[in-house]
């Protein structure tokens, strides 16, 4: 999670200003397999698509969850997972 001194260094005070202290701007809450999985499932309907396979109502289905599955890769951020409280990411030791 980046907090708000984070934000200042990494973003500028202009966008660090406009966000309030407690406020968590992103929590990972995505494990590498979980990413991998997601990435490779998206990546399989785009090739279903593109030969052919998928059409339609179907497609148009799959096709959205292929985008958010890759949004949520990319990001490490599942929103699904968040009001479950739920994690697939394992926290770092120090």
């Amino acid at each position: 999670m980046i907090n708000h001194s984070q934000c200042r260094r990494q973003y500028g005070t202009a966008l660090a200003a406009s966000i309030p202290n407690s406020y968590p701007l992103m929590t990972q809450n995505m494990g590498s397999l979980d990413r991998i999985l997601r990435t490779v499932a998206a990546f399989v309907v785009g090739v279903l698509y593109a030969t052919g396979t998928l059409g339609g109502t179907t497609a148009l289905v799959l096709g959205v969850g292929a985008v958010a599955f890759l949004l949520t890769s990319f990001v490490g951020t599942c929103p699904v997972y968040l009001p479950m409280g739920l994690s697939t990411r394992h926290e770092q030791r120090n």
